[in-house]
């Protein structure tokens, strides 16, 4: 989580509202984040890592912590194969998307495939740029390709997604202080409207 406090109470708050039973998260590095992620909640993690390194990297870090599952490959073809695998689209998944890194900024495609597939499901997105908050930092590849809002609109219109942003000021923001943000079907709306810690945004 970067070391991020605030960070951690959004997915906090994440996991309350939503009860989800197994997390995915696309971009796995060194697995700081996927190692947390199972021991905090308690949950299954499938992770994906397209650099070979840093999966081996990960799968040493990890090798003793119950309940992940690490996958050495793209993210978009490691989310369609679990959305294929018997009974997994059905269940409840916390999507964790950090797979984005230089030349490679697959997160609109990610979104589409999630969306596709699963009803049930919320999705937070690293390293997101946080609109009014210049202190929060974002990925920034090239003058056209940035994470913020207007990279992943088309995608959440298409479909039809609310979006959430960190409550807290990147003042009170502890570690790296990254953005994010938090993508919910309109199904989930209330839900997720009810933590604290974040603020939706209406588009």
């Amino acid at each position: 989580m970067n070391g991020q406090m605030r960070r951690i109470e959004v997915v906090d708050e994440c996991f309350r509202v939503f009860n989800p039973d197994v997390t995915v998260e696309t971009g796995t590095y060194l697995g700081a984040t996927t190692g947390f992620l199972a021991r905090r909640y308690g949950v299954e993690v499938y992770s994906c890592e397209a650099v070979a390194r840093h999966h081996y990297a990960a799968q040493r870090m990890l090798r003793q912590t119950q309940g992940v599952h690490l996958y050495h490959g793209d993210s978009r073809s490691f989310l369609k194969e679990i959305a294929a695998r018997p009974g997994f689209a059905s269940r409840n998944v916390f999507f964790y998307l950090d797979a984005h890194w230089e030349e490679d900024l697959p997160l609109a495609e990610e979104i589409q495939i999630i969306a596709s597939h699963w009803r049930n499901y919320l999705i937070l997105i690293d390293d997101f740029r946080v609109p009014g908050d210049s202190g929060y930092g974002f990925g920034q590849y090239s003058p056209t390709k940035k994470l913020d809002l207007e990279y992943i609109a088309p995608v959440v219109d298409q479909c039809n997604l609310a979006t959430f942003f960190p409550r807290a000021k990147s003042t009170t923001e502890t570690g790296r202080k990254r953005g994010c943000v938090v993508l919910a079907p309109k199904t989930l709306a209330q839900k997720v409207s009810t933590c604290a810690s974040l603020v939706g945004i209406d588009r």
